[in-house]
């Protein structure tokens, strides 16, 4: 959990921004052995990045395999308690005690909104997760990595 703390914190990117600022700004003063050392750290630092959108991928494909399983699950449920309320009223009567209807129809609703509510937590879930795990290092293009090595 400690590993994960610090893979999924937003530090690594200001120390690859950091790091690339050293190299950048002393690189010719340093010696190379220092300089190997740099490079080094920034290949860690982006291994991090890697790794941390791995997770953040493995994450998002869990939870919305797990959220398509339950709004199928809790849709079908719904379905079934919507066509059991079209059937209690029939036009010319109710087939359950007026006493039990509030309660009966409050308990529908409810089962019948289920899998809207499902859907919206998970999405927000998603969200929070995708801002929260937002990459705030320096982009660089594919083109730009290739004339760096």
């Amino acid at each position: 959990m400690n590993v994960l703390e610090v893979i999924l914190g937003t530090e690594y990117a200001r120390n690859l921004t950091a790091t690339r600022h050293v190299r950048n700004e002393y690189g010719d003063r340093l010696s190379e052995a220092a300089v190997t050392e740099l490079e080094a750290i920034v290949d860690l630092l982006e291994a991090v990045a890697v790794t941390r959108q791995f997770f953040k991928t493995l994450s998002l494909q869990q939870d919305l395999a797990r959220l398509s399983r339950l709004v199928a699950y809790s849709g079908f449920v719904a379905l079934v308690v919507s066509i059991a309320m079209a059937l209690i009223y029939r036009s010319d009567s109710v087939t359950v005690a007026a006493q039990h209807l509030p309660l009966l129809v409050s308990l529908a609703i409810g089962i019948i909104l289920a899998p809207l509510a499902v859907f919206l937590a998970y999405v927000l879930r998603s969200a929070t997760i995708a801002h929260h795990t937002v990459s705030v290092g320096p982009f660089v293009p594919p083109e730009e990595r290739a004339d760096e090595g």
